[in-house]
């Protein structure tokens, strides 16, 4: 069932707990679209999710997660990864019967967990692979999702209707759904995500770390180095938290990616122009073939 199919008279309640950057894209993007008759911020900053009302963003916002979820047809967890963990049982006791309840967390594994602990069948994981370097609904878009991929993740406990009205909710959205078990999830966006984000904060650590004067260093820094480096502008906070939840994946990657640096490393040392050049040709074909 997608989350427009339901009688005129009666739009779905659409309630959105976090309201930044993909929380207020999914709420422009419902809007948009027809998928909701009320949406509901719920939130911390009451001022902050005054003004989002007042731009026309939500119809309502409250502090309080009960009186948020109350009467909801469909429930996104747009916080930080820990939150929804901690909070999602919680959020499963207080969801009406018949409500969809996903989540945009970046790791899967510890939420699906949560949620399976709590022994509720209207949760199913989800991450769509979107974002900005920009944060705050002030500065999200409704399409945002447009053309980006959005896991949704299942497990042998997972209700296959509820999963379906989950990617019927990102399909209408505008993305590409891919279902997967939240461990490849985890390890998938360890690899496409999270590492290349690592990556990018070594590199501009090592610069850091050469001493140059950063006048100089705007001066000569090209678009290949800003390209490559854009995704460090980061939050620091948001990525800390993403480390630590996927911690295993990450750590994992990281260490595979390092032994190929390694590798590199040592062929132009010993001027192994051979295997040089039989890398560069296979990322190269291989990055070609990504787009």
């Amino acid at each position: 069932m997608s989350p427009k199919s339901r009688s005129a008279d009666k739009p779905p309640v659409l309630a959105i707990a976090g309201l930044g950057l993909l929380g207020g894209s999914i709420a422009l993007g419902a809007r948009q679209r027809g998928l909701a008759g009320t949406i509901v911020a719920i939130g911390r900053k009451p001022d902050d999710l005054a003004a989002a009302r007042d731009a026309g963003l939500v119809d309502r916002w409250t502090t309080d997660l009960a009186e948020g979820i109350a009467g909801a047809d469909i429930v996104v967890l747009c916080q930080p990864v820990e939150v929804i963990v901690h909070e999602l049982s919680e959020v499963l006791r207080l969801a009406k019967p018949g409500a969809i309840v996903t989540d945009v967390g970046s790791t899967k594994t510890d939420i699906v967990r949560a949620a399976e602990t709590s022994e509720a069948a209207n949760f199913v994981g989800s991450h769509p692979m979107a974002g900005s370097d920009r944060v705050g609904w002030r500065n999200a878009s409704a399409d945002l999702f447009s053309g980006a991929s959005a896991w949704v993740t299942t497990t042998d406990r997972t209700d296959l209707a509820v999963a379906a009205r989950v990617g019927n909710l990102w399909e209408s959205l505008g993305c590409r759904v891919i279902h997967s078990s939240p461990q490849r999830h985890d390890r998938m966006v360890a690899l496409l995500s999270h590492a290349p984000h690592l990556a990018a904060v070594a590199l501009i650590d090592q610069i850091y770390h050469e001493g140059e004067d950063a006048a100089i260093l705007r001066l000569l820094c090209g678009p290949g180095l800003r390209d490559t480096t854009r995704v460090a502008k980061g939050s620091p906070e948001l990525w800390q938290q993403i480390c630590r939840q996927n911690s295993e994946a990450v750590s994992g990657v990281l260490r595979d990616v390092g032994d190929r640096f390694h590798r590199l490393a040592t062929m132009i040392e010993d001027d192994d122009a051979v295997s040089l050049h039989d890398i560069l040709e296979r990322a190269r074909d291989l990055r070609k073939r990504l787009d």
